[in-house]
């Protein structure tokens, strides 16, 4: 036994099954936000460079496609992501509880309102 540890536990003194435990789901959620990150930095870059081509045309047309972009973001893409994120919660909490009937409907209301 060294350093006055016991045979659980690590060089830190936390228990090693608290390491691993911490460790492997470090894992799965950069597995999970891995691709979440690069879809959005995609997102990102074509409105960036969709926007410096913009510019090459003239003031008018970037003047005109920054409001475009603008327009659309607050008419239309804040509104479909604060109702998808409305479904998020809702969806977990049903798959949980093994209500799966709940899941279907909530899954089809959110299509059919994003439709």
């Amino acid at each position: 036994m060294a350093l006055g540890l016991r045979d659980n536990e690590g060089a830190e003194g936390w228990p090693s099954s608290l390491v691993r435990d911490v460790i492997s789901e470090l894992g799965v959620q950069g597995g999970m936000a891995i691709p979440l990150s690069e879809m959005n930095l995609m997102w990102f870059a074509k409105v960036a460079i969709t926007t410096a081509f913009l510019g090459w045309l003239g003031d008018l047309q970037l003047a005109g496609g920054t409001l475009g972009f603008t327009f659309a973001n607050v008419t239309g893409f804040s509104v479909l992501n604060g109702l998808c994120s409305a479904m998020e919660p809702m969806c977990g909490q049903a798959y949980g509880a093994k209500n799966y009937q709940l899941l279907r409907k909530t899954l089809f209301m959110a299509i059919m309102l994003l439709s």
